[in-house]
């Protein structure tokens, strides 16, 4: 990590410290009334908390620096012996229009897998509509549709998982149920 991002950050912990101890001893109503003291400490105590958690981030940044992170973040790599799994793509929806659907099956398609023959991409439609299994046949992606859902979300989900057979899969939802 640069000098000068160790110096922000050394700067930034610096002047927190100082607003935590002018919070502390200096607005705090103590001769207030008592729900609005209780009150006052709650949201001291809160800022203490968080500030505790973000000095604990930069922490662990500059002790472990951006190599080390980095690295931890990355994909690991596959043994060419090992297969790759299967991946199914479940797309949930319920009656959102089908221009926003079609740019999520539109990205859904440009998702990068090694095999791409090993990823399958399903709409799960609880609405079993035509105008989305039209969809579907245009993008060349699977269509599950279903006429009598009552278990919301979960339900789609559920009914689209007894379908399906990779053992990876990953949902995206549009929208809100």
């Amino acid at each position: 990590m640069s000098t000068k991002k160790r110096l922000v950050y050394s700067l930034a912990i610096g002047l927190s410290v100082i607003y935590l101890l002018w919070r502390v001893f200096f607005t705090i109503p103590w001769h207030a009334h008592f729900w609005v003291l209780v009150f006052a400490l709650m949201l001291v105590i809160s800022e203490v908390i968080s500030n505790f958690t973000a000095y604990l981030l930069v922490a662990f940044n500059l002790l472990v620096g951006r190599d080390q992170t980095q690295a931890m973040a990355d994909t690991p790599e596959f043994a060419p012996s090992v297969p790759l799994p299967a991946v199914d793509i479940i797309i949930v929806t319920h009656n959102e229009d089908v221009a926003l659907l079609r740019k999520t099956v539109n990205a859904a398609t440009f998702l990068d897998y090694p095999d791409q023959a090993l990823v399958h991409i399903v709409i799960a439609d609880d609405g079993n509509r035509p105008a989305v299994a039209k969809l579907a046949a245009e993008y060349q992606v699977g269509y599950i549709g279903m006429s009598d859902n009552h278990d919301a979300k979960s339900g789609n989900i559920n009914h689209a998982l007894l379908q399906l057979k990779a053992p990876l899969f990953g949902s995206v939802s549009n929208g809100v149920d």
